[in-house]
């Protein structure tokens, strides 16, 4: 296939953010694409072997793949000569090569919402954007403008799942690698006590005999991950240990946003997002949690008056319309 098919396809598997920035910003009146660049099929160069992909750091597997990678990178930002151009990882690129790519473009942009790579991966970039908004003052003190962007959920994907039985009581689908290490113990907890379906990546870190593994039905991304949503009756929402006492992550919007019952820790910030009892549920411990989840099974239409309120709240505030049009004025003062 060629490149465009190969994207194409990839992108009606909703994986990730998927082209929702590209559309709502086209919708918003601008030209914009979304540019896959460590897909080994996209360029030519040299690439790390895939069986060593899995078991090395992100950080480790994109500096080998440098080299190639930029050469694509440069010749596309030379033939397009943007205003913006944006990069959803931070540790794809090298500053040296960035200050490269200036010569091309008004504005190169960075987004995070994981831990920060070495600076030397992002001291290049003339603004970060990043829904962590501890991070904000960190990355200015490093010398690098920063600005507070929340992530969202797409609309249009209701248009492609149908209203169904919500088979599945409890769900969690995230990861459970050492940067979720509070997180896990926390599962680990409630599935002793209540059935919950997991589903997931970094398994391996979790312990043989983790109570997790008898009810784990292997990774979920893209549309499987919104169908199991869509058959779900309440979600568990627990953020990475590096979000500290701020909620951020993509599930807060991907379950409400598919009419999920969202049950999510309390943090200081949960309330600019969402009404605590009224459109989400909170919890602040491991026996708070518990408890809310067994109130919110027997008392089937205030968990379903929630996840009704919750989803409205998410489509008309949290939608990637709604973000683009944040992030373009954001963008804007800095261009």
């Amino acid at each position: 296939m060629s490149y465009a098919e190969i994207k194409r396809r990839l992108f009606g598997l909703r994986f990730g953010t998927s082209d929702y920035y590209s559309r709502n910003l086209r919708k918003l009146g601008h030209e914009a694409e979304e540019v896959i660049i460590n897909d080994e099929r996209f360029f030519k160069g040299t690439i790390i072997p895939n069986k060593y992909v899995g078991i090395l750091p992100a950080v480790v597997v994109n500096s080998i793949n440098q080299r190639g990678m930029f050469k694509e990178i440069e010749k596309i930002v030379a033939d397009r000569k943007p205003d913006v151009v944006y990069m959803q990882n931070l540790s794809l690129v090298w500053s040296r090569n960035l200050f490269k790519l200036k010569r091309y473009c008004r504005l190169i942009v960075g987004q995070i919402a994981a831990p920060l790579p070495p600076k030397f991966f992002w001291e290049g970039y003339d603004l970060i954007l990043t829904s962590f908004p501890h991070f904000v003052a960190r990355i200015k003190e490093a010398g690098v403008n920063c600005e507070y962007l929340k992530i969202g959920f797409e609309a249009s994907l209701l248009k492609e799942f149908k209203p169904t039985e919500r088979k599945y009581d409890v769900v969690f689908i995230g990861g459970f690698t050492p940067h979720h290490l509070s997180g896990n113990k926390m599962l680990e907890e409630v599935s002793k006590q209540i059935k919950t379906d997991f589903w997931g990546y970094g398994t391996e870190y979790l312990n043989p005999d983790s109570p997790i593994l008898k009810s784990y039905h292997g990774q979920a991304w893209g549309r499987e991950m919104y169908g199991i949503l869509n058959r779900a009756k309440i979600c568990i929402n627990r953020h990475i240990d590096i979000a500290e006492d701020y909620a951020n992550n993509m599930r807060l919007y991907e379950a409400t946003g598919m009419g999920t019952m969202l049950i999510t820790d309390n943090k200081k910030n949960i309330s600019g997002l969402f009404v605590p009892g009224k459109e989400v549920a909170v919890y602040n411990n491991m026996t708070d949690l518990v408890s809310k989840i067994r109130y919110y099974l027997s008392h089937p239409k205030e968990r379903e008056k929630i996840a009704t309120t919750g989803q409205k709240r998410t489509l008309k505030d949290h939608n990637y319309l709604v973000r683009m049009r944040e992030m373009v004025g954001v963008v804007g003062k800095y261009i």
